[in-house]
């Protein structure tokens, strides 16, 4: 389970997961409140781990099964 920090960033709200390094290199989401700046980092975070997924389960030794 990731800790978030949300924080003011200029007129817009920011938050960021634990290991954050920097906008580069790290997902951060900004909103204009606390409650979108976390969903919009939730959202990018969601779809990173899907992409993983899908890429795990589309590799070329995957076994697919279409049912009886």
């Amino acid at each position: 389970m990731n800790e978030y920090r949300i924080f003011k960033d200029g007129n817009a709200w920011c938050a960021t997961a634990t290991g954050f390094i920097n906008l580069q290199e790290s997902n951060a989401g900004f909103g204009d409140s606390p409650l979108e700046a976390l969903a919009d980092l939730v959202g990018q975070e969601s779809h990173a781990r899907l992409e993983d997924i899908l890429h795990d389960f589309c590799k070329p030794d995957a076994i697919f099964g279409m049912g009886a």
